[in-house]
Order: structure tokens, then C-alpha cells, then sequence
């Protein structure tokens, strides 16, 4: 028997991804990636994070715990989203089948303690959306991603975004070794 494309092989159902979008928390700027997966055959949502309360990744962890799929699905992480994701993959969700980080770091990429880098961040304002794609997307940007960045960057609140940049644990998840089949410890108490 063949294996159908996008499935899973024990089910044959199509594989979920379930994204985890980056420091914007909208996830908007992942549509093209998402739509492209859709055409291969797996289903995909994309998490908004909330805009409201806690944004430490701790506080984030907990949110999205109970809204983890109860069926196979794969977590893809994009740059703020990947110590969350792997905070979550070390909880071992019975469902989770893959893990992947998408441009992101498992710690925070400027040994820097929070606090530092929250007093630095006023000396380096975020540059005009073009400069920045440019930086970020090389020769790979297109109109529409400069247009996408521009809407993500007026509709994201300056207050959420800078409070997820000061995570107090400073981008480290807690995750034991697993040594000996024992596993991952569970973060956040859950």
C-alpha cells in the first residue's frame, strides 16, 4: 500500500501543522507558507498569541498547553515562537508527532540578560520596513512581503511586542536531559 502524501502513516489522515507565529503573535506573515503546505495535502492552522496579559514564555506555555491538538500534528515554530515550542515538545504532547523551528533560536541569540536588552533596545530602533526586509529576506523579497511586513508592523502594539523581548527567564526553556529514557520534565507546573 502506498503512503498518500502529507499523511500520517498510521492513520492516513493528513497531517496538521500547527503554527506558532514570531514576535508579532499574528502569525499573518506565515499565509503564503501555510497555503503552500495546504496544497501538499496537510491542514494547517496558525495560533494567534494573545495580545493581553503575561507574555513571558512561560505564561505563553500555558495558554497554549489545552489548545494543542488531541489528533497527530506537527508544531512549527517561528523565531519568538521557538523556546516556546520547544518548552511545549518537552511537556511530550501524546499527539505531536514533529517538531520545527523556522528561523529561531532554543536561547535567547545575545547573551544578554533581559534587563540589558531592554535598556539597549531604546538606542536601536527597528529600521523602515524596507531596510529590514531587505536585511531579513535577501534576494528573496517580493512587494507583497514588504506590503505584509508593513501591516504586521502598524497592527502589532509596540507595548506586546517589547514585553515578549524581555522574557525574565531570557529565552531558556526548561528542559531536562533525556538521559535514560527519562524524558522531559514538565515546564510551568502543568
Amino acid at each position: 500500500m502506498r503512503k498518500k502524501q502529507g499523511c500520517d502513516a498510521a492513520s492516513a489522515a493528513p497531517l496538521h501543522v500547527l503554527m506558532l507565529p514570531g514576535l508579532d503573535g499574528t502569525g499573518s506573515m506565515s499565509t503564503p507558507l501555510l497555503s503552500a503546505l495546504q496544497a501538499h495535502g496537510l491542514t494547517t492552522q496558525a495560533i494567534a498569541l494573545p495580545a493581553q496579559g503575561g507574555q513571558d514564555y512561560a505564561t505563553l506555555a500555558r495558554w497554549l498547553w489545552p489548545q494543542l491538538p488531541r489528533h497527530p500534528f506537527i508544531l512549527l515554530a517561528e523565531s519568538f515562537s521557538g523556546p516556546l515550542a520547544v518548552e511545549l515538545a518537552a511537556r511530550q504532547p501524546a499527539a505531536l508527532r514533529g517538531l520545527v523551528l523556522a528561523a529561531t533560536f532554543a536561547r535567547r541569540p545575545v547573551p544578554l540578560p533581559a534587563a540589558g536588552a531592554a535598556l539597549l533596545s531604546p538606542a536601536w530602533p527597528v529600521p523602515p520596513v524596507a531596510m529590514l526586509a531587505r536585511l531579513l529576506l535577501g534576494r528573496w523579497r517580493t512587494g507583497e512581503h514588504v506590503d505584509a511586513a508593513r501591516c504586521v508592523g502598524s497592527g502589532s502594539s509596540d507595548h506586546v511586542a517589547a514585553a515578549r523581548r524581555s522574557d525574565p527567564a531570557g529565552g531558556r526553556t526548561r528542559i531536562a536531559a533525556a538521559d535514560r529514557g527519562a524524558g522531559a520534565v514538565p515546564a510551568g507546573g502543568s
